[in-house]
């Protein structure tokens, strides 16, 4: 699915793409970043547990039957069932069953909710749209990434902003990748832009050399 057709649908058609993706870990990291923009919303120690144990399980620091157990053990909120996204738990997602209440008005108003959030143009929708290019950055022109723009530098920042989710030093990791003679101008307008930036952003993967 071409970039512009991913756009011009919104969240589904981002959605739509990420589910096929083949790279689990990059599909997982993109849904992950979509359900912490409703971190907040969450009041659940379990429900937030499941997300944690995919973060770890992405990295290596947790196994399948951990990251089953987690999922397993959500329980059912208004933003869990209706709004984050089941690609998340990876190959746990079978066992991401939290039952949703029953009471028809609550449905009818949670429903309504989700048909202004997921029109194609709205603020929901359209951030969720710009963490997937994040992640994944345009998937019909990949970028050549020279090792030698691996810098101390240049390693330390990627690495400080993955391990800490806080990318606001993206601008200075520009200023090092020219220091190390990066020249790229799809690479440096990413790391210049606006954002979103989440784990897995594609330049920082690319300096950390993650898939």
């Amino acid at each position: 699915m071409k970039a512009g057709k991913i756009r011009s649908r919104g969240w589904d058609g981002m959605a739509d793409f990420l589910r096929d993706h083949p790279n689990v870990r990059k599909r997982m990291l993109a849904f992950i970043a979509c359900c912490r923009c409703e971190w907040d919303r969450v009041h659940l120690d379990c429900n937030r547990n499941a997300l944690l144990a995919s973060e770890r399980y992405v990295d290596g620091q947790a196994s399948v039957d951990e990251l089953i157990q987690s999922w397993r053990a959500t329980k059912y909120e208004p933003v869990v069932y209706s709004e984050w996204c089941v690609g998340a738990a990876g190959p746990a997602e079978q066992f991401f069953n939290p039952s949703p209440q029953t009471d028809e008005d609550h449905q009818t108003d949670n429903a309504a909710l989700l048909t202004q959030r997921y029109h194609p143009h709205s603020e929901w929708s359209l951030k969720r749209v710009e963490i997937g290019f994040d992640v994944f950055g345009n998937h019909f022109r990949p970028v050549a990434f020279d090792p030698s723009w691996r810098t101390e530098a240049v390693v330390a920042l990627a690495r400080g902003m993955y391990e800490s989710r806080d990318f606001s030093p993206m601008p200075v990791l520009a200023d090092a990748l020219e220091d190390a003679n990066c020249a790229d101008a799809v690479i440096l307008a990413h790391c210049r832009g606006d954002g979103p930036h989440v784990r897995g952003c594609w330049v920082v993967d690319l300096v950390l050399g993650k898939e």
